[in-house]
């Protein structure tokens, strides 16, 4: 299903969504332009290369290495050093995307939903969702990762310690230990991770919250419209969400660009849900209206 309009009537423009939406497409015709000026022809083939986007992406987008990294050995980075190389693309990451197709999908559920949800909450508080649930979405993100079966078959295959959380994310941070030991990197840790969708993921879940019983025009591949409700759709796309991560967990993880953050999105929108009441504005009281008899 792919939504294409909500019936909330709003009161006032989503410039924060604008906003959001014009920077996303800006930050990824820069890319687009580095893409160019790589000389290469496509996405997957920046895979095994060292172009100019590969620098943008490797100070922008957020790496799951340098995460866990950060989070095992707190003291190894000065407060500039983590905030620019550890926290800053947490929120970097949001801006870029891996092609049109992603871009595009990001973008229209955000306008869709995320107009009606700035009306709701306002523009200040908006910007506090989609940036927190961001942040939590990318957290999410390295932590699934870490549970992974991948890298129990990892831990397997070279006789490392699995007593708990620690030693699984000690595996994604790559230590240095390991490689000294002539161990191999674990490389799905080190696959930049980019996109606004755990953001997006978490305006979802805040508007489920508030308007579950909006209608959610929708199109049904291959030939039907439908109207249906957001608990509904909102609840079916939380599912595919569900499995996909299940899935993800289960097998191998992504490799290479094109894998979907399922553990992201989870995340997100559970954050999104979970805060909205806090985020919810109560409309003023109406104004009296005074009648004169004559």
């Amino acid at each position: 299903m792919f939504p294409l309009r909500d019936d909330v009537r709003l009161r006032r423009a989503p410039l924060v969504v604008l906003v959001l939406v014009a920077l996303c497409v800006l930050v990824f015709l820069r890319e687009l332009q580095l893409l160019h000026l790589s000389g290469v022809k496509s996405w997957r083939d920046l895979e095994g290369s060292a172009t100019l986007l590969d620098a943008l992406l490797a100070r922008a987008a957020l790496i799951p290495e340098k995460v866990a990294r950060a989070v095992l050995a707190p003291g190894d980075l000065g407060p500039v050093e983590a905030g620019k190389i550890v926290v800053a693309p947490f929120f970097t990451s949001l801006f870029l995307h891996a092609g049109w197709g992603h871009l595009l999908a990001n973008l229209w559920f955000l306008w869709v939903f995320g107009k009606s949800v700035e009306d709701r909450i306002g523009r200040g508080r908006f910007l506090v969702l989609y940036f927190g649930c961001g942040l939590v979405a990318g957290i999410g993100h390295v932590a699934f990762l870490a549970l992974d079966n991948d890298v129990a078959a990892y831990a397997a295959r070279w006789a490392l310690p699995m007593r708990s959380f620690a030693d699984r994310l000690a595996i994604v941070a790559n230590e240095p230990a390991f490689r000294s030991a002539g161990i191999e990197i674990f490389a799905p840790s080190r696959v930049p991770t980019i996109g606004a969708s755990g953001a997006i993921a978490g305006v979802l879940g805040t508007y489920l919250f508030l308007f579950p019983r909006a209608r959610v025009a929708s199109f049904v591949p291959p030939f039907f419209f439908l109207e249906i409700p957001a608990l509904v759709f909102l609840g079916a796309w939380l599912l595919t969400q569900a499995f996909g991560l299940w899935s993800q967990l289960e097998g191998p993880v992504f490799r290479g660009i094109g894998g979907i953050a399922y553990g992201a999105h989870f995340a997100g929108f559970a954050a999104g849900f979970a805060v909205a009441p806090l985020l919810r504005r109560r409309d003023p009281t109406p104004p009296r209206v005074q009648i004169e008899i004559r």
